[in-house]
């Protein structure tokens, strides 16, 4: 008999390098219009991860110790992680947004 192995939800979770995520992004973007959209994106990912980082550290005195360890070992560093990651995300679309309407502030 064979054991089929079941991939774990959450726990199991892999890195992926920020890069990887912001190469699919045309970070010189010429368009006003998509940097406006990942600023919006990035911005609404960072009210987000604020919430449930939040709500995590709400619940964590209501855990029993075990569990409120491993949620303070595990949950609240890969929130605050992708809150971070997310922070400067959305930095580099406000200066992208900023750099574009200034540009077209200077065109005749």
């Amino acid at each position: 008999m064979s054991v089929v192995s079941q991939p774990r939800r959450g726990g199991g979770r892999r890195k992926t390098p920020t890069a990887k995520h912001i190469a699919t992004e045309d970070l010189g973007t010429t368009s006003l219009a998509v940097a406006r959209f990942w600023q919006g994106a990035y911005a609404e990912l960072v009210r987000m991860e604020e919430e449930l980082l939040n709500q995590l550290e709400e619940m964590l005195p209501r855990l029993s110790p075990a569990a409120r360890r491993e949620a303070e070992l595990t949950n609240v560093p890969m929130i605050a992680e992708h809150l971070q990651t997310f922070k400067y995300r959305r930095a580099h679309w406000e200066q992208r947004v900023a750099q574009l309407n200034g540009q077209k502030a200077h065109r005749p």
